[in-house]
């Protein structure tokens, strides 16, 4: 499949899952609550973030509600109705005004200046991107609109993920078709590129400086969610 056919294909399943609500996230995941805990509380405690990839925006409102002014990019449409529910919930609506846009799948130029974000945040979207390549391309824009000393928190998916080790059909190179045969969400499907191990995050964020890699590795009934995270810094 060539790669602007996986972008479209990864962004439709997605428009899917956000309009019927069915990866409706309200909380903040655990690993950004542990990295605001143990690194920004200290090191940026105030500033501009990006949180590129906001999904239902539940990670982005759990730092604004911490004093952070944050900025937000989508790739579906239908992200904007979820987002502005967790936003109602939290009477925050009026603070993001035209701060959380929506661009075509295989957009990597970012309308923002050089050197504008304290932090970039992206949870759980590079792996969604076609290509080493483009991931390459999409972190030497983040760079370049990230401060010098601002800090990056990326998580990718592993190949221990159950996705990854029960669900794949076909490989092609690292980007893996996962077809959810017989799983709750049996109708979806989706292409993500696996990273091989810690030397491979390295180098497939080299832009950065590596301040630490982890992973997080959560298992309820469905297996492995193991997901590498890569917190880094722009010199």
């Amino acid at each position: 499949m060539q790669k602007d056919q996986i972008l479209e294909v990864n962004k439709d399943n997605y428009e899917k899952l956000y309009a019927t609500k069915s990866n409706f996230l309200q909380y903040p995941a655990n690993w950004v609550i542990g990295f605001y805990n143990t690194y920004l509380k200290t090191n940026i405690p105030t500033g501009k973030i990006l949180d590129y990839g906001f999904g239902s925006g539940n990670n982005s409102v759990y730092l604004m509600e911490r004093g952070y002014d944050v900025y937000g990019t989508e790739v579906t449409e239908t992200a904007l109705g979820m987002l502005e529910q967790n936003l109602r919930d939290r009477r925050l609506e009026k603070k993001v005004d035209g701060k959380f846009l929506i661009f075509p799948a295989d957009n990597i130029s970012l309308p923002f200046a050089d050197n504008y974000f304290d932090v970039i945040l992206s949870n759980q979207v590079l792996s969604y991107l076609s290509s080493e390549e483009h991931i390459k391309n999409v972190c030497a824009e983040l760079k370049r609109v990230l401060r010098p000393g601002g800090a990056v928190f990326f998580t990718l998916v592993g190949d221990k993920n159950y996705l990854i080790s029960k669900y794949t059909k076909n490989v092609s190179g690292k980007v893996h078709e996962v077809v959810l045969d017989g799983h709750r969400m049996s109708d979806f499907y989706q292409y993500i590129y696996v990273v091989d191990g810690e030397n491979d995050l390295k180098n497939l964020f080299s832009d950065f400086t590596c301040l630490h890699v982890g992973h997080f590795d959560i298992d309820v009934l469905e297996g492995s969610n193991f997901h590498w995270i890569y917190i880094g810094k722009k010199e």
